[in-house]
């Protein structure tokens, strides 16, 4: 048995193959962020599938911006999933993505739906205050 078992997951053999052009050290850095691309651009392709046909300018468009956008914000809402459920953040480098670039040019209807689920949290919130108050409900 193996005392000390290596760790493989996609991020760990990002960065081993890109040890291979680059050096150790550099392949570290680059490693993560080849798997959170490659999944944002995965994901932006199915996105890309459920828009009306367009030109393939506009795609290319949704893909860069679903990209850039990946390569911003995954690190950051990967770290905060880590701790939250007691992973490692490399577990969630390509889901994030992946979904993130899924979600492509519908961020208005998200960013409308977590208004709406953030009014009803509020609103059941102040319910159980006032019924903790001994007000009406």
């Amino acid at each position: 048995m193996n005392p000390n078992p290596t760790q493989l997951d996609i991020v760990t053999v990002a960065v081993a193959l890109a040890a291979v052009l680059f050096t150790s050290d550099t392949a570290g850095y680059i490693g993560p962020y080849i798997v959170i691309a490659l999944a944002a651009v995965l994901g932006g392709f199915w996105s890309a599938t459920q828009r009306p046909p367009g030109t393939r300018l506009g795609v290319l468009g949704l893909l860069l911006g679903t990209l850039v956008l990946a390569l911003l914000v995954t690190v950051p809402i990967a770290e905060v999933a880590a701790q939250r459920f007691g992973t490692h953040m490399y577990y969630w480098l390509a889901p994030v993505a992946l979904v993130i670039g899924g979600i492509g040019s519908r961020w208005p209807l998200v960013f409308l739906w977590g208004l709406g689920l953030g009014k009803r949290v509020v609103e059941a919130m102040v319910d159980a205050f006032s019924r903790a108050k001994g007000g009406q409900p």
